[in-house]
């Protein structure tokens, strides 16, 4: 509409695990600034949830996903959740299910 495009969650999945398998090193996880409860929201993000389907599948309130998403999006200098998503992939935290 503004002339920006749009990818779908499904297909950034994809994408960022493409570049993960070209990228990584050795395929294990790199060490992280973040907490347990930041990295799992972290690989949900990097899953295509949105802050609902976050704050439904952890059971905890939308007010404390995005408390949590700016935490995650400070500590590893990303601009946005597609920022997240491509830390998450780029340094093994999310494999590919299904």
């Amino acid at each position: 509409m503004n002339g920006d495009t749009l990818i779908s969650p499904q297909i950034t999945v994809r994408l960022m695990e493409h570049f993960r398998r070209r990228y990584a090193d050795n395929g294990e996880p790199r060490d992280t600034p973040l907490t347990e409860r930041e990295l799992e929201i972290a690989r949900l993000v990097a899953r295509g949830f949105s802050n609902t389907d976050i704050a439904t599948e952890l059971f905890i309130s939308i007010g404390t996903v995005k408390t949590h998403v700016a935490s995650v999006q400070r500590k590893v200098a990303a601009t946005s959740r597609v920022g997240i998503a491509a830390w998450a992939w780029e340094n093994g935290h999310v494999r590919r299910t299904g």
